[in-house]
């Protein structure tokens, strides 16, 4: 794309010509002496343009992850950061998660922000409240964010919260149709001893799971048996859920022959 010429083609075009002129020093080198002299230097040669090419990449590289961090706005703070290809362009973006200075109801409200490289610093191509929860919305448990990770060209959010019946969310957003929208989403319910109900949601494919399994335990804490009290396969209708003003465990999504809502 136009809008990335971008430091890694920089970065290659230069690289290219160290390589280059490395190349002819090094075969002007060879052209001086005798067979057997010139056999020898060709083999010391060899190895010190090895030496010289892995420290133009080690050089290379450096100034990659020199590269400046994000401009972090006033009051806000950095509580999880990574990186990875999510157009498939093969340049990686950046998606860090901040704490705001905003109060709500539960907490510090987050934001989650998109940059991609642009000549070398990273610009803001997106910016989302919604997907990552308030610093106090894990009932009992606190702050209920565990992390956010790029993975196969995803953004995957992960939860953890509750008190006597605890919850774990996974929920994977990805760029579709030019927008970044809700992909795939894991939302488990569990009492330790009694039961844990998961939830899978694929709405790329429009389709789910469900299950709920009744747990005993000895009196170690160790489950002892396992029974499964639900099976069910889902089919989604159609639904485009957006990053923007998404809310963990609370978006509702209609299920083909169910008259009650589920929840991604």
């Amino acid at each position: 794309m136009n809008r990335r010429l971008k430091f890694s083609q920089i970065k290659n075009r230069i690289g290219s010509a160290n390589k280059t002129l490395l190349m002819l020093v090094f075969l002007g080198l060879l052209s001086c002496g005798g067979e057997e002299e010139s056999n020898e230097r060709k083999t010391e040669v060899d190895d010190r343009l090895e030496e010289s090419i892995a420290l133009i990449d080690s050089l290379e590289e450096s100034t990659l992850k020199s590269l400046p961090q994000v401009e972090i706005p006033d009051g806000y703070m950095i509580i999880s950061e990574d990186e990875g290809d999510l157009d498939g362009d093969g340049i990686n973006e950046k998606v860090v998660v901040f704490d705001t200075d905003r109060e709500v109801a539960q907490g510090k409200e987050r934001e989650l922000r998109i940059y991609f490289n642009q000549d070398g610093v990273w610009s803001l191509s997106h910016k989302a409240i919604g997907p990552v929860l308030p610093s106090q919305s894990g009932g009992t448990m606190g702050d209920p964010f565990e992390k956010m990770t790029v993975t196969g060209g995803g953004i995957i959010v992960n939860h953890f919260g509750g008190s006597v019946e605890r919850w774990s969310y996974t929920h994977e957003f990805r760029l579709i149709d030019d927008e970044w929208k809700l992909a795939i989403a894991t939302l488990v319910y569990f009492s330790n001893c009694d039961f844990t109900e998961t939830y899978t949601y694929n709405l790329v494919k429009l389709n789910g799971y469900h299950s709920r399994q009744k747990e005993r335990c000895d009196e170690n804490g160790n489950v002892t048996k396992s029974k499964f009290e639900v099976e069910e396969s889902l089919t989604i209708k159609k639904a485009s859920v957006l990053m923007d003003g998404f809310g963990p465990g609370s978006t509702e999504i209609e299920v083909k022959g169910e008259e009650d809502y589920y929840y991604l």
